[in-house]
């Protein structure tokens, strides 16, 4: 469970790119864009999340490629699971957050539910989002 002092202090470190690349988790990741989509509306979380998740990347020395680094459909993808999950959730910020990271809706793997390998690995899907291809 985390307290509002450690989920400011990973999303600050993860806006001024002070973040070490090894606490850059999925885990962190979750946080962040929880609390981007607690403080903003859908759309600028996008645009905050995009611009912010390709900068952290350069800034830590990771690339961004066309095999590695920045991924739209899966940074979409997270976006569109956590607001929907925050929407339905009563509670503070703390609360919203540690009932999403502690629910299954939080597994990285979560994704191969919903998009075959071979497209969440492509080019395409990492470069444009692309729409899941696996009925769920």
């Amino acid at each position: 469970m985390y307290t509002l002092i450690q989920i400011e202090a990973i999303v600050k470190q993860f806006q001024d790119r002070t973040l070490p690349l090894n606490e850059w988790t999925h885990e962190a990741y979750l946080i962040v864009c929880c609390w981007h989509l607690l403080h903003h509306s859908v759309e600028e979380s996008i645009c905050l999340l995009r611009a912010g998740i390709i900068t952290y990347n350069v800034t830590a020395g990771v690339e961004n490629t066309t095999e590695g680094g920045y991924h739209e459909s899966l940074t979409l993808f997270w976006i569109y699971v956590i607001a929907a999950f925050l929407e339905q959730q009563e509670g503070d910020e703390v609360t919203k957050i540690n009932s999403f990271l502690t629910s299954n809706t939080a597994d990285k793997n979560l994704p191969l539910e919903y998009y075959s390998k071979e497209l969440i690995l492509s080019t395409k899907g990492r470069a444009i989002w692309i729409a899941p291809d696996l009925d769920k």
